[in-house]
Formats: structure tokens, sequence, C-alpha cells
């Protein structure tokens, strides 16, 4: 190489406490080394481009990425936003959800009821488990709503509902087979 790598993180923006939150890294230049920090968290293969933490306490954390090569080194920082593991329930209120089947091949099936919470705008997002939004539709009403699972590769990801107003009003996890 002849210049420093110039590094990037991809990681959740949000998750809660607890989580094991992946993280990954990616570098121009060649980088061959790599290292980690992540203040308030437990790092799990710091020294490697794609790591793990996790957060025992709510808060916003910094996760910083350095890598290296015989020119120089880069870095790159990324805030994380860890919110208490019973948010999920709080945030709930009288909107009353599940999903099924989970894991699930073709179709996600959401059924969504006693809600008492204007879903007029409200939205269903499918996320994968470094933040990416793979899949994005509005909530027609109260009931069965469905996800098309067709185009969705195998993994795991979080399904969303969220009101018109941005707020969550719950996360689950599910796996597509």
């Amino acid at each position: 190489p002849t210049i420093a790598p110039v590094i990037s993180i991809n990681a959740p923006d949000t998750v809660y406490v607890g989580d094991n939150v992946p993280l990954y890294g990616t570098g121009s230049a060649c980088p061959n080394s790599w290292t980690w920090g992540a203040p308030g968290g437990d790092l799990i293969n710091a020294g490697n481009v794609n790591a793990q933490v996790s957060y025992s306490s709510a808060g916003t954390y910094i996760v910083t990425l350095t890598g290296g090569n015989a020119i120089g080194v880069g870095s790159d920082t990324k805030e994380i936003v860890v919110l208490p593991a019973s948010s999920v329930n709080d945030l709930l209120g009288s909107l009353q959800w599940k999903f099924y089947p989970n894991p699930a091949t073709q179709v996600l099936n959401i059924s969504i009821e006693n809600a008492n919470a204007d879903l007029n705008g409200a939205t269903i997002t499918l996320t994968n488990t470094i933040g990416v939004e793979v899949m994005q539709q509005p909530i027609e009403g109260n009931g069965l709503q469905q996800l098309d699972l067709m185009d969705v590769s195998a993994g795991l990801y979080l399904v969303e509902v969220r009101l018109a107003d941005g707020s969550r009003a719950g996360v689950q996890r599910f796996i597509k087979q």
C-alpha cells in the first residue's frame, strides 16, 4: 500500500441491554491490524476486523475501530444507543401484536389486536442484524398483516412496528429460513 487505511464501521444504531451487537469493519489500502474499542461494553474478538459487543446498562456508547498497515493507521467511530431491556414492553402500551411462524420461510404473519393507538401511518419494518433496513410496509388497519419473505435472504432479523410519529411500538427477533 502507498497510503494509510480508510476505516469504516457498520453496526446497528439502536440495541437493547444484553444484546450481542455485531460490529463489522472494512478498510481500504489493505489494513493488516485491527483494534476495536468499546468503553462500557464487553467486547469479543476485539483484535479482528469483525467483533461483537454487549452492554449491561442503558445509555449512549461510542465504538471505535482502528486499522493499520505499513504506511499508517485510520479509524472510525460509531454511536450506539442501548435501550433498557424492559423498554419494549413499556412501549407496547395498548398495542398487542404477535407474529408467526418463527422461523418463517415464505410469509411472516403479524397479528395486531386491541390497538387503541392510531395506526394511520404506522409501518412494519424488517431490519437485518447489522441495522440495514430490508423491507418496510404500511400497516393496513387492525388485524392480520403479512410480509412477503420470498426475496429475503436466510438469517436473523428484527421485525418492528413504528407509529406514524416515529415512536417504536414493538420489536421482536425472528429467523428467515
